[in-house]
């Protein structure tokens, strides 16, 4: 479900989990978009700031404005994905340490 706060309508062109293409007429100056999905911070549109409205989400549009696209992508996703990929190197470098001191130990023995 979409609409437009101050004049307006809107309708869902596109829909997927994590993005969503909106068709917006007839907006009116300082109007605000809002789509009924939770509010998180990372939801980010091409016309403006995501901010929170009634626990949806709800971003500017004006006269000129034909679709909006909002995507979601999980705040400190980046640093997640190198955190992950440190740990893997870190637990690669260990376990070839390990190995290459039993390699040592069995030529000494």
């Amino acid at each position: 479900e979409a609409r437009v706060e101050g004049g307006g309508k809107a309708r869902v062109l596109d829909w997927s989990p994590n993005r969503v293409t909106l068709e917006v007429e007839g907006a009116a100056e300082g109007a605000r978009l809002v789509y009924n999905m939770n509010y998180d911070e990372g939801w980010s549109s091409d016309s403006g700031p995501v901010m929170p409205w009634e626990n949806t989400l709800s971003t500017p549009v004006g006269p000129s404005t034909r679709t909006v696209t909002l995507s979601y992508r999980p705040p400190y996703l980046g640093a997640g994905v190198l955190t992950g990929a440190f740990t893997v190197a870190l637990l690669v470098a260990l376990h070839r340490r390990a190995r290459k001191e039993e390699g040592a130990e069995e030529g000494a023995g």
